[in-house]
């Protein structure tokens, strides 16, 4: 065994204190990490798009916008009516009626086409608000989180009733969902709501939303 000078040990010694308190800090902020719980909340998907006035104000325009498509295509089919009308009034196999009935047959393609975009313009648009909604639910989730504390927030799928026109097998049904009970002290459902829709109201004012 190597002797070690009185000197030499004193010092190393200050250096092995410290490097007995630094592993003790290390221990004792993995304990407090590892016992420290995480702070969750709740929220319910379905209340808060019923309930949020943005999405409400969302859906009358989506609403507008299919009110007006709906009228051009009647009045699209009326036109097609007209030209149906006036090719009977024409001696089948006649010049003039060989031409109306290709003036009948580009209307019908003319309104198909509309009829198909008039669909996927609603169905785009549709879900171009419900996300748009959505992301602006994250935003203000992750407000409210960071507010009070709270490291994780699910949505609760354990409340809402089976529907039932979901036509799926039972059992199907059951295993979509991934909570069986969620304390209601958990919820912050309301918060969300409130906010977003304070939030909603200081825009449609000319103000902007509070971080």
């Amino acid at each position: 065994m190597r002797f070690i000078p009185g000197h030499d040990r004193l010092r190393s010694l200050p250096m092995l204190t410290a490097l007995v308190l630094c592993t003790g800090m290390v221990v004792a902020a993995a304990m407090q990490s590892a016992t420290t719980p995480t702070t969750v909340a709740v929220v319910d998907l379905e209340v808060i798009y019923e309930k949020l006035d943005q999405h409400r104000a969302a859906e009358a325009k989506l609403n507008a916008m299919v009110d007006t498509l709906s009228e051009e295509g009647k009045r699209r089919e009326a036109d097609l009516k007209v030209v149906r009308i006036e090719l009977e009034s024409f001696e089948k196999g006649s010049q003039a009626f060989v031409d109306m009935q290709r003036k009948v047959e580009d209307a019908v393609g003319r309104l198909a086409a509309f009829e198909e975009f008039a669909q996927l313009k609603a169905q785009r648009e549709s879900e171009r608000l419900v996300k748009e909604t959505y992301d602006e639910i994250k935003r203000t989730c992750s407000a409210i989180a960071k507010d009070r504390g709270i490291q994780l927030v699910l949505l609760d799928d354990a409340t809402p009733q089976f529907a039932p026109e979901d036509r799926r097998p039972m059992m199907q049904q059951i295993s979509a969902r991934r909570s069986l009970f969620v304390d209601p002290a958990l919820d912050i459902t309301p918060l969300v709501v409130e906010r977003m829709n304070r939030e909603f109201a200081a825009r449609g004012a000319g103000g902007s939303a509070s971080p």
